[in-house]
Order: C-alpha cells, then sequence, then structure tokens
C-alpha cells in the first residue's frame, strides 16, 4: 500500500504472465485489477495513445489523454487512467529487475534524470512522425514478445534501451528540459 497524506492507495504488482519482469499489451485490454480507482505500481508503465479520449490522472493531476502521446508512469506514482471508448494504444510494463539484467537498459534507467525526479509526471503529444518511429519500435516489442524466442528478453531489452534513449531525446526538446547529469541519489 501507497499512503498519501490521509489516503492509502493499492501497490500493483506487475501482472503474471512467462516473464514476470516485462509485459506488454493493448490498451484496450481487460486488467486484472481494477483501474478506475487511484493506485500505484512497483514497476514502470509506458503508455502509447494513438487515439483520444479520456483523462490519466497521474498523482492527483489530471491529463488529457491526447492522439499521438506517451505517458510514463513511475514506481511508486499514484495515477488512474479513466479512459473514453475511442481511446487506443499499447502499454508495456517493467520492472527495474528487468532493466537490471541488462547493462545498457539499466545505465540508461540510472542516466535518465525525469525518472527519479517525479516533480511532475512524463506525458508529451508527440508529432506524428516522432510517434509513428515509437509506435513502429513497440510493435516490433509486441512482436517479439511473442514470438518467445531464445534471445527474446535481450533483444526487446535493447529496444526498451532505443525507446528510453529517444524519449530522453524528445523530452529535453519539450517544455521540460533534461539535465545529462545523473543525479547522485540513485545509483
Amino acid at each position: 500500500m501507497l499512503k498519501s497524506t490521509q489516503k492509502i492507495y493499492p501497490v500493483h504488482n506487475l501482472p503474471p504472465s512467462s516473464n514476470l519482469d516485462f509485459r506488454i499489451e493493448e490498451i484496450e485490454f481487460n486488467n486484472h485489477y481494477n483501474t478506475n480507482h487511484p493506485h500505484a505500481h512497483d514497476y514502470f508503465e509506458i503508455f502509447l495513445f494513438s487515439n483520444k479520449g479520456g483523462e490519466h490522472i497521474v498523482d492527483f493531476t489530471s491529463h488529457p489523454i491526447e492522439a499521438n502521446s506517451i505517458h510514463l508512469v513511475l514506481p511508486g506514482q499514484v495515477h488512474q487512467v479513466n479512459r473514453e471508448g475511442s481511446c487506443t494504444g499499447i502499454v508495456m510494463m517493467f520492472s527495474k529487475e528487468y532493466a537490471s539484467s541488462n547493462p545498457s537498459l539499466l545505465q540508461t534507467l540510472n542516466e535518465t534524470p525525469f525518472i527519479f525526479t517525479q516533480n511532475h509526471p512524463y506525458i508529451e503529444v508527440l508529432k506524428k512522425s516522432d510517434f509513428d518511429w515509437f509506435f513502429d519500435l513497440v510493435s516490433k516489442v509486441y512482436k517479439e514478445n511473442s514470438s518467445n524466442g531464445f534471445n527474446s528478453k535481450p533483444i526487446i531489452q535493447s529496444y526498451l534501451n532505443i525507446l528510453l534513449l529517444k524519449t530522453q531525446e524528445i523530452f529535453s526538446t519539450s517544455k521540460y528540459s533534461i539535465s545529462k547529469t545523473t543525479p547522485s541519489n540513485h545509483q
């Protein structure tokens, strides 16, 4: 349970699957827990919304779900997704343990300042060409995850690393700025 000043929120673990530290799903999936109430996770979630519809409340601030947007929810952030029927996309979920078995991916996570400074959520409406690039990469992750091949885990981790590096690039040119220095409080 995660406790805010007045209320306790459930903290969800990664849903069961053949690979317990990584999961990818289409947004319209029916979750095994109730997403209609605020909750937190002990893992990262990366949402890619293809179509708009509804709101995503992160740390008690409402953000409209826009087409061609990316939303990153960090472990411990309280959030709630209130989708409308038109809202579609993909969500990837992965634990820090999943990342830690790939040195490049772990380094990228550790060198991404906005991941460890939760002053604001990372939500960005992307240019259509950037969104298409992200969606193409995530589609490859989806296909690789479905194949369950011999090298699927390191391939997916490599794709995640590329996705996070590209996210840093996009985020650094948005209304927020990313310092290239690594915060000292998370080694």
